[in-house]
């Protein structure tokens, strides 16, 4: 017999080794306002089919833990790759990235025809049959071997190329129906647990909603990212340059010995889009007349030292100069840290005049881009 003892009751349950999580959950009886769907055991996120041999401490969790959540995500995932590939046998589910309160993803067909409502309907209707019949999520503990001639069975090429470059000799992978595939991570026992989720048709593909970390019974609320979906898509296109689409693709160069070349290439990259962001200031802060913005406030006093004492001399010697520096000090915004560490009139004066007309860019002033943008025609 084994002892475990529930955090969540405070109280303890002795049963045969090998019970499951699963099997002893009925047995703690405390406050569920949603459904369990995993476990912490010695503080390790673990499945609720877990089997405990040994002695341990268990806390049950819903999808408000994050644990519970990213448990929860990976069925989801899985449950629609597998519908799709039910209602498009010829399709392949590419899930790429999180994104206003969903996950972003790409169903591809054969014939590269785009993607409509009537498919995201078809895919829907799929998804709640599954859901219905509650289909249980097998796992697998075998030697990566024998999991890539399974994945090279389905002809999961992505999957092949993980496993073979992960150096690990054994894998656990998981099946759901017929259909095989591999998460870093536990899912749920089974379909029946994956009630609150939803499809819907999101730029060039779809976005999968899941259920909010405040109140899992409602769908987390929808918010669209113009901005940060174009920066996925530019990453996806540098992956694209870069000849990288997948972890497997990442750890094949890098036992190939192109790991300085990537390098070498992501930086380059990574200086053109540098160089893009100052354009971009300096297009935005142009008059017609090819004046800079807010030129009669000393954005040169970025610089400090005597310099910037000198410049601030300069400045405030022009008349109406003191009521405008109280006046800006009075508007509670020029409190932030000065250039030079020291509280002084020029110092903070400058930091408002930077963060007051250019505020949209203050995080890249105090942050990767400093140097950039105080090269920039701003900062002269």
């Amino acid at each position: 017999m084994i002892q475990v003892y529930c955090k969540n009751t405070g109280t303890y349950g002795k049963y045969p080794d090998g019970t499951s999580l699963v099997q002893m959950l009925p047995d703690f009886q405390f406050e569920r306002p949603f459904p369990i769907v995993s476990a912490k055991v010695n503080n390790v996120s673990q499945g609720l089919k877990f089997k405990v041999y040994q002695n341990k401490d268990i806390e049950f969790l819903d999808v408000r833990e994050s644990s519970g959540m990213r448990v929860y995500c990976r069925s989801l995932c899985f449950l629609l790759c597998k519908a799709a590939a039910d209602v498009f046998p010829d399709s392949k589910v590419y899930m790429e990235h999180p994104i206003s309160g969903g996950y972003f993803g790409h169903l591809r067909r054969e014939d590269d025809s785009p993607l409509t409502q009537a498919d995201i309907d078809a895919v829907v209707a799929r998804m709640k049959e599954l859901v219905a019949a509650d289909i249980p999520f097998h796992r697998y503990d075998v030697q990566t071997e024998r999991a890539i001639k399974a994945f090279r069975k389905s002809g999961d090429k992505d999957k092949v190329k993980l496993l073979a470059t992960s150096g690990e000799p054994y894998t656990d992978y998981y099946t759901l129906d017929d259909m095989a595939d591999y998460y870093y991570g536990k899912l749920v026992p089974s379909t029946g647990y994956l009630t609150v989720w939803g499809l819907a048709l999101y730029h060039d593909g779809f976005l999968l909603r899941v259920p909010s970390a405040e109140d899992p019974s409602r769908l987390e609320p929808f918010f669209d990212q113009p901005h940060t979906y174009e920066m996925f898509s530019e990453n996806l296109k540098w992956n694209i340059i870069m000849g990288l689409s997948t972890v497997g693709d990442v750890n094949e160069a890098f036992q190939n010995g192109r790991a300085r070349e990537l390098i070498q290439v992501a930086e380059a990259l990574q200086e053109k889009k540098i160089v893009q962001i100052a354009e971009e200031i300096n297009r935005r802060y142009r008059t017609e007349d090819g004046d800079y913005l807010f030129s009669e406030y000393p954005m040169n006093w970025i610089r400090s030292g005597n310099q910037a004492q000198g410049n601030w001399e300069q400045w405030s010697s022009q008349d109406g100069a003191e009521d405008e520096y109280m006046k800006w000090r009075n508007e509670d915004a020029c409190e932030i840290y000065p250039p030079n560490g020291e509280e002084s009139p020029y110092n903070t004066q400058c930091m408002r005049a930077f963060k007051d007309p250019i505020s949209q860019y203050e995080s890249i002033v105090y942050g990767t881009w400093a140097p950039y943008v105080i090269s920039s025609p701003y900062v002269f």
